[in-house]
């Protein structure tokens, strides 16, 4: 766990969204992991945010969310409902 509170929550919200998404994936769901990851990216870029620990543990986490996101993406070009 990283040692930021708000890199913990968004890791939280990830892994709930990860979970819930392989029952049912919604448009919904691909927009709050959109979310995520930008907040993630937010988070990242700041100079006086987090430690180097935590940056590299907040890039995994984009690098999470954008394979997640382009899955999303094939699952529902699959089915038509992009």
């Amino acid at each position: 766990m990283a040692s930021d509170p708000t890199l913990n929550a968004l890791n939280t919200e990830l892994d709930d969204l990860t979970i819930r998404r392989k029952l049912e994936m919604t448009k919904v769901d691909y927009d709050k992991l959109m979310s995520i990851k930008n907040r993630l990216r937010d988070l990242n870029s700041q100079e006086d945010g987090l430690n180097a620990d935590d940056k590299d543990y907040c890039q995994y986490l984009i690098i999470s969310a954008y394979l997640n996101l382009n899955k999303m993406e094939e699952h529902f070009e699959k089915s038509g409902n992009k």
